[in-house]
């Protein structure tokens, strides 16, 4: 069994906005696809960004969707 991460609020928001440096993208993606775990605060963080429209909502609901979350 491989590595476990429990992926920031910050990097979720970055890889969401497309604004993680190409020279890292690969390994976040990795992370994501084999690894993708979030705590609860991380959920509600994402869920509560102030700018969110119906469509950003609804992308990170599919995102969360696929993510371990742990309280």
């Amino acid at each position: 069994m491989g590595k476990k991460y429990l992926i920031d609020t910050n990097i979720l928001i970055y890889y969401l906005e497309n604004q993680i440096p190409a020279d890292k993208i690969e390994r976040v993606e990795e992370i994501l696809e084999n690894s993708f775990a979030i705590s609860v605060i991380s959920e509600i963080e994402l869920l509560s960004y102030t700018s969110l429209d119906s469509a950003d909502l609804n992308t990170i609901k599919a995102f969360l969707a696929e993510a371990q979350i742990f309280l």
